[in-house]
């Protein structure tokens, strides 16, 4: 199980405010986790706070028991997908998958490629090719997969096939799934552990 801790974290000043003012929550595997706010609260602040991508200027993140505020983020056990993904569009999605992981026919069954895979990337649908992205970065092991808002670009009925498949991933691995929205309707779809955020800067609900 992983454990993913804040504990009375603060980040970097932006206009003389903290985006970030001593949040403290626990999140674990097991269930996919959701950190929302009706705009731009704090959510992705928390969420780049877990991959080492914002200063910490108070509190700590523990993984694991483990103490990861100061650890370099190329160190930590955790991936973070952004809202718009970079392709090698020429590469299938065999040799995309296959050059980082020992465990590909699993991993594309889980994400349901199993049968595109010597179709070039380029020729994926953008649902498949995300999925695909969240293979390759789960073929790593990492403790924590963070996604930010990465469903936001698809239509409401491609969400909602993305994230059965997610769900499906969830129950196959011990990794972390944190996903950052402002969107209640997807959060719904989600059915999330929620971390609410709220005010630009304070934690309001668990």
């Amino acid at each position: 199980m992983t454990i993913l801790e804040f504990f009375e974290v603060s980040t970097k000043y932006v206009y003389g405010q903290p985006t970030l003012r001593k949040v403290s929550f626990r999140v674990t595997s097991g269930r996919m986790a959701a950190f929302y706010g009706p705009g731009a609260d704090g959510q992705t602040e928390a969420l780049r706070a877990v991959a080492g991508l914002v200063d910490v200027t108070a509190g700590a993140i523990r993984l694991n028991d483990a103490d990861i505020t100061s650890v370099t983020p190329a160190l930590r056990p955790v991936r973070l997908i952004f809202q718009n993904q970079v392709h090698d569009v020429h590469q299938t999605v065999e040799a995309a998958l296959g050059s980082v992981s020992g465990d590909a026919d699993r991993l594309l069954e889980a994400v349901r490629l199993q049968d595109k895979i010597g179709v070039p990337v380029g020729e994926l649908a953008a649902a498949d090719r995300f999925m695909l992205h969240v293979a390759r970065c789960l073929a790593a092991k990492p403790d924590v997969l963070l996604l930010e808002d990465s469903l936001a670009l698809f239509s409401r009925d491609v969400q909602a096939e993305l994230v059965k498949r997610m769900h499906r991933l969830n129950r196959l691995t011990a990794c972390l799934l944190v996903y950052a929205t402002s969107d209640r309707a997807l959060l719904a779809r989600l059915s999330a552990h929620t971390v609410v955020f709220a005010n630009g800067t304070r934690l309001t609900a668990q």
